[in-house]
């Protein structure tokens, strides 16, 4: 697994003084930035050739949170090709191996002037010399809402701070403002085990969104979509509390 030691400083942190879990994806879009960047198979290696992975889904197993000013390893690694699809499995944990999340994330090649979805050739395959190349998949959950206990909306729309390289916004920060959008008292930060995010459509600059919140029986499930229909959902799974 490719790892890179983080620190987790005190403005990557919740008010409890551990790491906010609205943080969690851009640690993993940066592990897996660096990860590709190490095999050759940059974002400016796939533009070149009008090429993209897009993330399609992601999901995070939380076991605990580390504390600030602590040191944590965020590790990575391509796990297999199929077909159109690629898989990554993503880890954190601390110098003395107590793991404090895993994950997993499902990602499409397409080509960024049709649009249309690519099956990676050999030579862009063969540089990501630690994948499998069988047809395997990692298990990704499908959700559907119940959707019968709304409990509020917000609008808000796409800032110039959210847009990315690929000049939509960053896939990170659906989790980050689904998760700033909660309500204080709704969520205890202690209580989210698990996370699942899944994409449908990017978001431009200047889109308006509105992050529809929901109580489910797993927990805290925020639907964003805007008038062209669903961009993302993102799933707060809670512990039982009681």
């Amino acid at each position: 697994m490719f790892e890179k030691t983080y620190a987790v400083e005190n403005f990557l942190c919740h008010r409890n003084n551990h790491l906010s879990t609205r943080n969690i994806a851009f640690l993993m879009s940066d592990i897996m930035e660096l990860n590709a960047n190490s095999y050759g198979a940059s974002a400016a290696y796939h533009q070149a050739r009008n090429l993209a992975w897009v993330l399609t889904d992601y999901e995070f197993d939380i076991f605990a949170l580390p504390k600030a000013r602590s040191d944590i390893i965020v590790g990575t690694l391509p796990y297999s090709f199929k077909k159109y699809f690629g898989y990554r499995k993503y880890q954190i944990r601390d110098n003395e191996n107590t793991v404090y999340l895993h994950g997993r994330g499902k990602f499409v090649l397409i080509d960024t002037v049709t649009k249309k979805l690519v099956q990676p050739s050999e030579t862009l395959l063969n540089m990501f010399t630690d994948a499998r190349r069988e047809a395997t998949s990692l298990s990704i959950s499908k959700y559907k809402p119940r959707k019968e206990h709304k409990l509020y909306v917000v609008e808000t729309k796409v800032f110039e701070a959210y847009i990315d390289i690929n000049n939509h916004m960053n896939n990170a920060q659906y989790v980050a403002l689904a998760h700033d959008f909660l309500e204080k008292d709704l969520v205890n930060e202690a209580a989210i085990k698990h996370i699942k995010v899944h994409y449908r459509q990017e978001a431009l600059y200047n889109t308006k969104l509105t992050f529809a919140y929901y109580r489910e029986p797993e927990g805290i499930y925020v639907e964003i979509r805007s008038s062209s229909g669903l961009h993302a959902y993102v799933l707060f799974h809670l512990k039982d509390m009681s």
